[in-house]
């Protein structure tokens, strides 16, 4: 069992490319690990004075949700899985990430603890996974750390009527200490749609979707992983055809090359409980990636991997 888990750990390394982490992946992990471990004790449930609890602007609907799923699954036996809300209905939301923090309060964690836990085990994730699929696409890790940082800070142009502002406001300073309205979306007082003469609403990712929405973080996690390893064979595929054969790759012949196969199909198989517009764009996306690419040729000579 050691032996198998060892060369299984070395296969994954070896397919994604992490025989050595460089010095910008394990620099990217430090800010991404801090940076969210911040987010999180800024954004979710910190208490005043008096015990009020706060939390992100977008929450109204997701968060007391979210938590009654939770507790749902902590102190009711809620198996089949039922909607807290609504009773005895059968639950058809994606409930993975909150069965998740469930099981983390479980083991002793505070509803708080865990929310963040699962949140920051989820975010860091993400955004290195976007690192690796820049870096594969790109050729260069400068291209990976680029990505993951221009999703991260991602915005509107909303930032061109800031210089407007700025020279009115009397100085950079004057105007980063008292912002007239939020640039990205969200609202200081003025409506941002009414401050920029647009009917858009356009935020920025981590703000809107992947701290209050949980259900999301997790699927864009899972099909970002789904989408590497679909890339990381396509580009080995093309490479074995190149030289001629199929035995000259180690990711597409023997016992090995069932492996990103099963982890792939788990992917898409758990998603519908993950995130349901995830798995409806992954399996769109599957399906054509087989389609047009050469991984359908696995047919003829792997037809293990190919199922």
């Amino acid at each position: 069992g050691i032996m198998f888990k060892k060369r299984a750990l070395t296969y994954w390394k070896e397919f994604l490319s992490l025989k050595a982490f460089s010095m910008e992946f394990l620099v990217l992990l430090a800010f991404l690990a801090l940076f969210f471990i911040w987010l999180n004790l800024h954004a979710i449930l910190p208490a005043d004075a008096e015990g009020n609890l706060y939390t992100t602007e977008h929450v109204w609907a997701d968060t007391p949700f979210h938590v009654s799923l939770i507790n749902s699954f902590i102190y009711r036996d809620n198996f089949p899985a039922t909607y807290p809300i609504l009773v005895n209905a059968p639950l058809g939301y994606p409930f993975l990430v909150d069965f998740h923090t469930a099981a983390l309060i479980k083991g002793g964690l505070t509803l708080r603890q865990g929310i963040m836990v699962s949140n920051i085990l989820l975010q860091v994730p993400l955004f290195l996974l976007i690192y690796l699929i820049a870096r594969e696409l790109g050729g260069s890790r400068r291209a990976g750390l680029l990505a993951s940082f221009i999703f991260l800070f991602l915005g509107n142009f909303g930032f061109f009527l800031a210089f407007k502002d700025i020279s009115s406001s009397g100085g950079l300073l004057s105007w980063l200490g008292n912002l007239p309205w939020g640039y990205t979306g969200s609202s200081l007082g003025v409506e941002s749609r009414e401050s920029a003469g647009v009917g858009l609403y356009l935020g920025n990712p981590t703000y809107l979707f992947f701290m209050p929405r949980r259900a999301v973080t997790f699927g864009v996690a899972a099909s970002l992983t789904l989408i590497l390893i679909l890339l990381k064979l396509v580009k080995s595929r093309e490479k074995s055809l190149l030289q001629g054969g199929f035995e000259t790759h180690p990711y597409i012949s023997g016992r090995a090359s069932y492996l990103p196969f099963i982890a792939a199909g788990l992917l898409l198989g758990l998603l519908p409980r993950i995130h349901t517009y995830s798995f409806l764009v992954m399996t769109l996306f599957t399906g054509f990636v087989l389609v047009t690419r050469p991984l359908w040729r696995y047919l003829p000579h792997q037809p293990g991997p190919a199922v």
